[in-house]
């Protein structure tokens, strides 16, 4: 059987500072502010290559791995990911502009396709990972699902040594999984800013950095008479 972990943003790192903030826009940065963002990066060509991610005040970098608008990752770990079996995704070059300035960085963005944007989810069901029919959960507000058992992969997940899990599920839907190989690899390298956890786990430490509970994520039962 294999085991699988789930990346997450390490919140109690010396490498995470907060929401990093910064847009992504079209054009690159050398104006002051740099005003709102004007793409969506799940909408872009996919002949587009490059991406610049804008910033008016110097932000805290220092991290290998963060969430924004898909995955923020340094090359340095995504050299070690991309040698492995990754789900569809989409690799573009990060230009980081700071206070009207180009700043050397190594960043790229990575975002994963979703069955829903696709035509027909039938066609592409090698990219549906959460079972629904054996996981446990229950829907909460805005019609998330809330796990509250064993969250159980679907068969896809051996063909795949790194996906996003998906499937709406509130907080952690559209973090990366990944198999037990390339977890211990990745636990190797002392990334900075990232935890490891495991999948079982993934939820219950979402709750935990949140400061969230169950109840505070399920509609409130009527009482029967």
């Amino acid at each position: 059987m294999t085991n699988y972990y789930m990346i997450m943003v390490d919140t109690d790192s010396v490498f995470y500072k907060g929401f990093v903030g910064g847009v992504f826009q079209t054009q690159k940065g050398t104006s002051h502010p740099v005003g709102p963002s004007d793409i969506s990066v799940y909408k872009l060509d996919s002949s587009i290559e490059k991406i610049n991610w804008n910033f008016d005040e110097k932000p805290f970098l220092g991290f290998d791995y963060t969430k924004y608008e898909g995955h923020i990752i340094r090359e340095n770990m995504w050299n070690i990911v991309k040698k492995y079996r990754v789900a569809d995704y989409k690799e573009r070059t990060i230009n980081v502009w700071i206070e009207g300035e180009l700043f050397e960085s190594d960043f790229k963005h990575i975002f994963f396709e979703m069955p829903t944007q696709r035509e027909r989810l039938e066609t592409y069901e090698h990219l549906v990972f959460f079972d629904e029919n054996k996981s446990e959960f229950e829907i909460g507000k805005l019609n998330l699902k809330i796990p509250t058992g064993e969250i159980v992969l679907t068969e896809n997940a051996k063909n795949f040594d790194c996906f996003e899990l998906r499937g709406g599920i509130k907080g952690i839907g559209s973090n990366l999984v990944v198999n037990e190989n390339l977890a211990k690899k990745l636990l190797s390298e002392n990334l900075k800013g990232i935890k490891i956890v495991p999948l079982r786990d993934a939820f219950h430490t979402f709750c935990n950095d949140s400061m969230l509970s169950l109840d505070n994520l399920l509609p409130k039962r009527k009482n029967k008479k």
